[in-house]
């Protein structure tokens, strides 16, 4: 009598039989992974096993994927090609892989390009990564076969602008676009995010917002525009995000802060205001922000701060006030007061009147 091997054994017999030499192949709970990292690959392997479902060729050699470089892998759900030094992929490198759901291309510094069909066939994609490719533009129609995509990780790339191809995404959720040169946030930039919750676009060289650039982002709820250049932002920048909880605008060039940025962000959590040039806030500029955890103004230019700024709503978030030089006058009693009731706030150094200066506005006594 011949007995069969149980299904669990005989899908790991399957998988390491099949094993290309340079790799190591397990089976672990009848998934099949491919391991393939540092294997000095100059050319993807021939074959793969069928029912592979993760395959990681991360730092090779790899520079170039014709049609189709890794067959048919119906079972494929993770591919990973990070640090090679690809130069080249052929539109429909990727087809053969109906179920993949996570690929990435991070730090091929050499792809700078990348064809319109490049990613041709992958409708299940929900995560791609291209991170520290040194792209210079992306096509329009990148991403438009990619409908599952939820979560696109683009820093450290070349673009100057928003790309394009991020228009109509309408299951994505995540962008990352940090240090990408990018100069603008156009109007037309973002149409279509209707379910993007979290952006970041910190440490470009950002100069202008357009008015209503975030008006189709109805869900967003992280917006991360640190560290670039804006020296100011028109009235509505932040029109139609209702639902954002951060917004870090730490790291520009803004002199003053004013009431209209903020007037739909009730829900609004987190506010980074340091780390500008910030010298005047408007009355009633944070009056709608009753739900602000923390408000920071570390790091400008402020002088002098009114309780206006903040009436006719009641702020108990922690308030970050240090590195500026305050004027501990009469005109911030009031801070002192609330300093003293709430405990919300400390490190206020006082810059002048001579008689102060040197001291906490905790410890000034006002007549």
């Amino acid at each position: 009598m011949v007995l069969g091997l149980p299904s669990t054994w005989a899908a790991e017999d399957t998988c390491v039989n099949a094993c290309p030499a340079a790799c190591v192949c397990s089976s672990v709970e009848r998934r099949c992974s491919v391991r393939c990292d540092r294997a000095g690959l100059l050319r993807v392997p021939a074959e793969f096993p069928c029912e592979a479902a993760s395959i990681d060729l991360d730092r090779n050699g790899l520079r170039f994927l014709g049609e189709r470089a890794f067959g048919t892998l119906p079972s494929l759900r993770r591919l990973s090609l990070r640090h090679n030094n690809l130069s080249f992929i052929t539109p429909g490198a990727f087809k053969g892989l109906p179920r993949l759901a996570e690929l990435s291309l991070a730090h091929n510094g050499d792809l700078r390009y990348l064809h319109a069909r490049t990613f041709t066939a992958l409708g299940r994609l929900r995560r791609l990564d291209l991170t520290v490719c040194r792209l210079f533009s992306v096509p329009e129609r990148l991403l438009a076969e990619l409908p599952a995509l939820r979560e696109l990780a683009a820093f450290d790339n070349l673009f100057r602008r928003v790309p394009g191809a991020l228009r109509g995404l309408a299951n994505l959720t995540h962008a990352h676009l940090e240090r990408s040169r990018i100069e603008a946030v156009a109007s037309s930039s973002l149409l279509g995010l209707r379910r993007l919750r979290s952006l970041s676009l910190q440490g470009n060289r950002v100069r202008a917002v357009h008015g209503g650039a975030f008006r189709d982002c109805s869900a967003l709820e992280h917006l991360l525009l640190n560290d670039n250049l804006l020296a100011a932002l028109p009235a509505d920048a932040f029109l139609g995000l209702r639902r954002l909880r951060t917004l870090n605008l730490g790291g520009n060039a803004l002199g003053r802060v004013v009431r209209a940025w903020f007037a739909e962000l009730a829900e609004l959590e987190l506010l980074y205001l340091d780390r500008n040039r910030i010298a005047f806030v408007e009355e009633g500029a944070f009056q709608n922000l009753s739900g602000l955890l923390a408000l920071h103004l570390n790091g400008n230019h402020l002088t002098v701060l009114a309780w206006a700024a903040f009436q006719p709503g009641f702020f108990l978030g922690r308030l970050f006030l240090f590195r500026n030089p305050w004027r501990c006058d009469c005109r911030l009693e009031w801070l002192r007061d609330w300093m003293e009731s709430f405990g919300r706030t400390a490190d206020v150094p006082c810059a002048s009147p001579g008689s102060v200066a040197g001291l906490d506005l905790r410890q000034v006594a006002f007549a």
